[in-house]
């Protein structure tokens, strides 16, 4: 018994280097510039006759709104991606809510874990064009180091799925069908200050 106490009591135990962000409550704003590299796609099969693009290359910026309560953030994002592909290009458009954590490590630097989901947009213009609509969802890991009292420089990686449906096109041979848009990885350097 007193062996299992032990492991428990391990882990549940919390390094002293690691602690949860020192915030005040309060708003907190962020901006960040994104790429997808390696695997950004957006299909819309239609029998094959649809957009198709399986290695496009993602370039986004996007921006959140927060409200920090020490390690815990809640807060609304906007998202916006160009995927330039081979053939087609397209626009995609995401207005996440998200929930997130924030810890520190040692004295300036810090993890974040976040995952957010809200409604998303995607154009595509070709011969004719696609305008889709539908959810999107995201999750993110990142390290962030505090420059000053109010400012943090942050790099992440993660991971975007939007499920798009067709709600005006030119062409009605796409009418009623569905654009995927996927970024695995996503890439994020900014900034977050209050």
């Amino acid at each position: 018994m007193t062996r299992a106490r032990a492991i428990v009591g391990l882990l549940l135990a919390v390094p002293a280097a690691v602690q949860a962000e020192p915030r005040a409550d309060g708003p907190c704003f962020g901006v960040f510039g994104q790429i997808s590299p390696i695997i950004a796609v957006f299909d819309y099969p239609a029998d094959g006759h649809g957009p198709s693009e399986k290695a496009a290359l993602d370039l986004g910026v996007g921006g959140d709104v927060s409200r920090c309560r020490g390690w815990l953030e809640l807060g609304v994002g906007a998202r916006y991606d160009f995927a330039d592909g081979a053939v087609d290009n397209a626009h995609f458009v995401a207005v996440p809510l998200w929930i997130g954590a924030r810890l520190r490590i040692g004295a300036k630097g810090s993890l974040r874990l976040a995952v957010g989901a809200g409604p998303g947009f995607g154009v595509v213009v070709r011969n004719s064009t696609l305008i889709t609509f539908g959810p999107s969802a995201e999750i993110v890991l990142g390290a962030g180091y505090r420059v000053g009292p109010e400012l943090v420089l942050a790099i992440e990686i993660g991971a975007r799925l939007d499920k798009l449906r067709e709600i005006n096109s030119d062409d009605a041979y796409l009418d009623g069908g569905e654009l995927l848009h996927a970024q695995i990885p996503v890439f994020r350097a900014g900034a977050t200050w209050r």
